[in-house]
């Protein structure tokens, strides 16, 4: 813990006789007056001048430390607590490992706003500032897990280091039309989805645009996308996924370096996992008593963050310290630049570009409840692992972010009018229950009532009625929601 800052009062004497009241108008010698040589307080005929000097010394001192603990807060990166600092599933203290800890946010790409690059397609827009936001978030979701698989979690960026796997990392970010992952292949696989580019994307949107860009890319980056949709992990479906055989895949380096180089999977039958599970935890203000799962989340060793931000403000969510989310903000405007092979100055310069030292941090409840959290597995075993740890730390949370289940349920739709059959106990006659669209349909009276549908998606709106004030759904019964994006699956 740092030491109070203290401040030397010893020039204030007894040898001289001063005012320390300013509002006083009375002449210093009707002020105060001497006793045997000492001072005497005005307000008080038992208190010594001495006595009356520390009072004032400590009051100066109180107010000093004030001021500095404030611009010491400002100047920070990281709070000045005991508690450790998570950040992406790994404990730091700031007493004892704060270098390591800048080091590792130092060393995650930091995609912003940039100005000045090519067209995307005829739209005339050679800049992202105020609608690209989120898609710079979902950049860093994506390099975050690039580099877990080809770099590992263990590499630290520095600004002599030219790793050719880190090179072709950032490359694929570039803000131009050939870049795989770059700004306007997002933005344009976005508005095959219904948004047109140039307009403000949410969580779930950018990461449906990363799914259609890897459907056939996947391969040559050697990563699959699996997007879990309504709340819901499925572990089976994400097995199927992932376990298809897939042999003989490199990562391939581009025409400008002259070495090549193989990344090799931890796990030769699985493919590894990027997990996106976008969800909606609230109308308008994020529910407070999601906040001990999403600290759950930042604490396993898969967590590579969160899409989320403030309202209509994207920012990449990195860890938290005590009651405080740690983010990577998008929200700087550079100039478009090329990082090439990082042998001129201008290229070391802009690599630099790409990485900052102190993440910002903000309150859990200045949360937009639109979220995507974010995992990557690199192995069976470490999916499972991850399932199992959920598991156990949504257990003890008041809610838990999303449910875990080994296969899915029969599907089941809610409509205006859902019929839900059930047989008395005493006869064979059928009960036919009529739901409204608001009505719950996992609470139906009767003791032989079947539970159809997901039972923890009407929990987690109701819930969310009560963090937003009660605020009306909309017509469907759900939540509408802030970024006006459908959480659709695409087909």
């Amino acid at each position: 813990m740092h030491q109070p800052r203290t401040c030397s009062l010893d020039f204030i004497g007894t040898s001289t006789t001063r005012n320390l009241n300013p509002r006083s108008k009375e002449p210093e010698s009707l002020s105060s007056e001497k006793v045997n040589g000492k001072i005497k307080s005005p307000t008080s005929n038992n208190t010594t001048g001495s006595q009356y000097l520390e009072r004032v010394k400590k009051k100066i001192v109180d107010k000093m430390d004030l001021v500095f603990e404030r611009c010491l807060a400002i100047d920070t990166d990281f709070p000045l607590c005991d508690s450790p600092v998570w950040v992406f599933g790994r404990s730091y203290s700031i007493h004892y490992d704060l270098d390591e800890l800048r080091r590792t946010v130092t060393s995650c790409l930091w995609l912003t706003y940039r100005k000045n690059f090519p067209s995307i397609g005829d739209t005339g827009l050679s800049s992202d500032k105020g609608w690209g936001c989120m898609i710079r978030a979902g950049q860093m979701v994506m390099a975050k897990a690039l580099h877990m698989r080809h770099l590992g979690p263990d590499w630290h960026w520095a600004s002599h280091v030219r790793s050719p796997a880190y090179l072709q990392i950032v490359s694929l970010f570039a803000d131009t039309q050939t870049a795989l992952l770059s700004l306007h292949q997002i933005a344009e696989s976005g508005a095959s989805l219904g948004k047109p580019v140039g307009s403000w994307l949410g969580p779930n949107t950018v990461a449906q645009a990363f799914k259609k860009l890897l459907v056939t890319e996947s391969t040559a980056l050697d990563l699959e996308l699996f997007i879990a949709m309504d709340s819901t992990l499925i572990r089976s479906e994400v097995k199927r996924t992932c376990l298809v055989p897939q042999g003989g895949l490199t990562f391939q380096q581009p025409h400008t370096f002259s070495t090549t180089f193989n990344t090799p999977r931890p796990s030769p039958k699985w493919k590894p996992l990027l997990l996106i599970i976008p969800l909606r935890l609230g109308l308008s203000d994020l529910n407070p008593d999601y906040v001990p799962a999403f600290m759950a989340v930042f604490e396993v060793p898969q967590n590579i963050g969160m899409l989320g931000g403030r309202p209509n403000s994207a920012l990449y969510f990195i860890g938290y310290a005590e009651d405080e989310v740690l983010f990577l903000d998008p929200h700087t405007v550079q100039q478009a630049v090329t990082i090439g092979c990082k042998i001129f100055e201008t290229e070391k310069q802009a690599d630099e570009s790409y990485h900052l030292e102190k993440p910002g941090r903000m309150p859990f409840a200045a949360m937009d409840p639109s979220i995507a959290v974010c995992f990557y597995c690199k192995s069976e075993e470490d999916f499972d692992s991850l399932c199992s740890k959920l598991t156990e730390k949504f257990s003890s949370t008041p809610l838990p972010l999303f449910e875990i289940c080994e296969r899915r349920l029969q599907d089941w739709i809610p409509n205006t009018t859902s019929l839900v059959k059930s047989t008395s106990s005493s006869s064979n006659t059928t009960r036919t229950v009529s739901l409204s669209p608001t009505q719950s349909w996992t609470n139906l009276s009767g003791p032989s009532s079947k539970v159809v549908g997901n039972s923890n998606f009407h929990r987690r709106h109701s819930n969310s009625s009560k963090s937003a004030g009660n605020s009306p759904a909309g017509s469907s019964g759900r939540p509408s929601d802030g970024d006006d994006e459908e959480f659709e699956i695409l087909g």
